[in-house]
């Protein structure tokens, strides 16, 4: 067992969860006090909302025989400049007031300034933490993970995604892991958007109903049967064109060559995001996407739902910072 706890913030575009962890009897990390909190837009709403995090956690973390502030991982959407908390423009949209309210923030100073003190605090896109509690969840229920690349495709508000590689170090990530920028095409053949097409906001956008309404109700099951075969269709594009290591990207971040070649022939996938994992939508967009990638390529994906996103998140936040030993034991 693992004898030190962390601190796990995982902030959202519509709330933030966040936890104390520690190592359990299981494989499965367990929480030992956990809170979620609705999201303010703006930084000076995060940085008044972190203070109180950073003190529940440390007061959380005393209570069950720790001494000061553990160390912190937090998952945040944006994407980052190298080696750094700095958020690229463009990249945290939902966050802000404005749409470029995020850009350039220095987002470890954030929460530095917030804590008043010297904080031990890692910070990664908030779907990396999905991937890594995923992986628990779909190691736990018996899936075959070792030595392999996996793909995580989070459909929720927006489309979040990563990638990463379990090696004897523990879970290596692989690119920025972007993929709502990727191009797909829509029934017609013409080109669209990933984020536009699949994602509560496009569906929303599109067909002035929300998935969650239409999972709610069997007559608008029926009446949107069609559009939900269409979900499966982007998401079987998307996991195809992650197998085939090509396709375009509409965003200011290109990809390199070499991302491409990285996550080519990745064949596993773990799927998060209120789309992907709940209700008779995501069972029906995951054996869409199955059937199409099995029919097209003649291999059949490993496909994994993860059956509690808020706890997948804050249990990949302990395991990212204790990622070689607890992805050792998965990856032997």
């Amino acid at each position: 067992m693992i004898a030190t706890n962390v601190g796990v913030i995982d902030i959202g575009g519509t709330k933030i969860a966040y936890a104390l962890v520690g190592s359990s009897q299981s494989r499965l990390p367990q929480c030992l006090m956990k809170k979620q909190i609705p999201f303010k837009k703006g930084t000076t709403s995060l940085k008044l909302a972190l203070e109180q995090i950073i003190k529940d956690i440390t007061r959380w973390n005393q209570q069950f025989g720790g001494s000061g502030t553990p160390e912190i991982m937090i998952g945040s959407a944006g994407n980052f400049k190298p080696n750094s908390a700095i958020i690229l423009p463009g990249t945290a949209v939902n966050l802000g007031n404005t749409p470029t309210e995020f850009d350039n923030l220095d987002l470890k100073q954030l929460v530095l300034d917030a804590a008043g003190s010297q904080l031990n605090c890692q910070i990664v896109n908030d779907a990396l933490l999905q991937l890594a509690g995923g992986l628990l969840y779909a190691s736990d229920a018996g899936l075959s993970l070792a030595h392999k690349a996996i793909g995580y495709i989070g459909p929720g508000t927006g489309l979040g995604g990563a990638f990463a590689r379990l090696t004897p170090a523990g879970l290596e990530p692989i690119t920025d892991g972007h993929i709502f920028d990727m191009q797909l095409h829509d029934p017609l053949g013409q080109p669209v958007m990933a984020e536009d097409v699949f994602s509560g906001r496009g569906f929303q956008q599109t067909y002035a109903i929300s998935l969650k309404e239409i999972n709610a109700s069997e007559q608008l099951l029926t009446q949107f049967e069609s559009q939900i075969q269409q979900l499966g269709d982007y998401l079987a594009q998307i996991m195809i064109n992650i197998y085939q290591g090509h396709f375009k990207k509409y965003s200011d971040y290109p990809w390199k060559p070499s991302d491409y070649t990285s996550i080519k022939h990745i064949d596993t996938f773990i799927l998060g995001g209120s789309i992907a994992t709940k209700g008779v939508i995501a069972k029906t967009i995951k054996n869409r996407a199955t059937s199409l990638f099995q029919d097209q390529l003649g291999i059949t994906p490993q496909v994994f739902l993860i059956p509690d996103t808020v706890k997948a998140a804050l249990m990949g936040g302990f395991a990212l910072a204790h990622s070689s030993t607890v992805f050792s034991q998965i990856n032997s």
